[in-house]
């Protein structure tokens, strides 16, 4: 999916261009083009399911069955785990662009600041609970 978005980390998605609310809408009233697989546009200021991002859904499923479903040999019942995927992988994406989005005011300098703060608190709080207390000599 990765190599469908055009990036290779889930962080760069913050570089990522969203498609406009205009060509969204114009999509979901049937006036519109429809959403391409490469490179793929999730639409995180919609709904998880709204019509854009279930297109694409269905996009990737197919995509997926033909290219890389042959080889991992999967069995009708198992096509739902394909979705399911998907959309853990939407969430998982949707979680870290909004990381990104300015909040009260902000601009890019604060919006850096705050994300490299909150990443070396969570560094902190990891490490802490990965030492160990006692150290047998």
């Amino acid at each position: 999916m990765n190599s469908l978005l055009r990036i290779e980390h889930d962080s760069d998605i913050q570089w990522h261009s969203q498609p406009s609310g205009e060509t969204v809408d114009d999509f979901a009233e049937g006036n519109g083009p429809d959403p391409t697989l490469v490179p793929m546009q999730l639409a995180f200021r919609y709904k998880k399911k709204d019509v854009w991002n279930k297109h694409l859904g269905e996009q990737f499923f197919d995509d997926f069955l033909e290219h890389g479903g042959t080889n991992l040999r999967l069995q009708e019942n198992e096509w739902p785990l394909i979705y399911k995927l998907f959309w853990q992988r939407f969430d998982n994406l949707k979680k870290e662009w909004k990381k990104w989005q300015k909040k009260n005011g902000e601009d890019d300098k604060a919006v850096h600041h705050r994300n490299i703060k909150n990443s070396q608190s969570d560094l902190k709080s990891k490490r802490r609970n990965t030492r160990r207390r006692n150290v047998s000599g």
